[in-house]
């Protein structure tokens, strides 16, 4: 949902470190944390080419490549993004290593309970003390499981409790308020502050 009407401040959510998965390791018997190494495996047969991304278990150091490309024609691959690849690009790693289809694909599971991110954006303090009824958009490259509403108590530099305790006063809109308190980032989501949410926010 947008809000073209109103001025809007984009913040992107960026990921401090690279993700881990969890998966059944053949040494630790059982479900373990794997940590993405941000090194790629290549290898060409002929025309063919077979790329992986690696991981290492956390308890054993075992490793497990992550199928992203199997037989893929060296014609359809860019020469600078295989490049890339090849010179273990950290952007590329931190790509792979979120994209929720290529996780799927492989049957593991994203571990998001040490993400760790930052925000970069404009300063929103200066811009809601002028009273404006603004539109906040988080955005991330990569697809991200951060709850909204810490994504706002971090912006806001206030507590989870009164992010809540705003938007059930109205001060913090959403789209679809039966989903704000469970609602997560995905790649990209909007919410509207109200022109007067900064004398609630500092009001004892």
């Amino acid at each position: 949902m947008t809000y073209a009407s109103l001025n809007k401040i984009e913040i992107k959510v960026v990921s401090k470190g690279l993700p881990k998965v969890i998966k059944n390791c053949p040494k630790c018997g059982g479900g373990s944390h794997f940590i993405n190494t941000g090194k790629f495996r290549v290898n060409a047969n002929k025309k063919y080419l077979d790329i992986w991304l690696i991981f290492k278990c956390e308890k054993c150091k075992s490793t497990w490549n992550m199928t992203l490309y199997e037989r893929l024609n060296s014609k359809d691959m860019d020469g600078k993004y295989l490049k890339r690849l090849m010179n273990n690009d950290n952007d590329l790693a931190m790509f792979y290593g979120y994209n929720r289809e290529c996780i799927r694909k492989n049957g593991v599971k994203i571990d998001y309970s040490g993400l760790v991110y930052k925000l970069k954006g404009p300063d929103v303090d200066i811009i809601l003390k002028e009273g404006n009824r603004v539109c906040i958009r988080f955005w991330a490259e990569e697809e991200l499981a951060c709850k909204l509403i810490h994504l706002l108590s971090d912006l806001l530099q206030i507590s989870a409790t009164k992010v809540r305790k705003l938007f059930a006063d109205g001060y913090i809109q959403y789209h679809n308020p039966k989903k704000f308190h469970k609602e997560k980032l995905g790649k990209d989501i909007e919410v509207i502050l109200a022109s007067k949410i900064w004398e609630r926010i500092y009001d004892s």
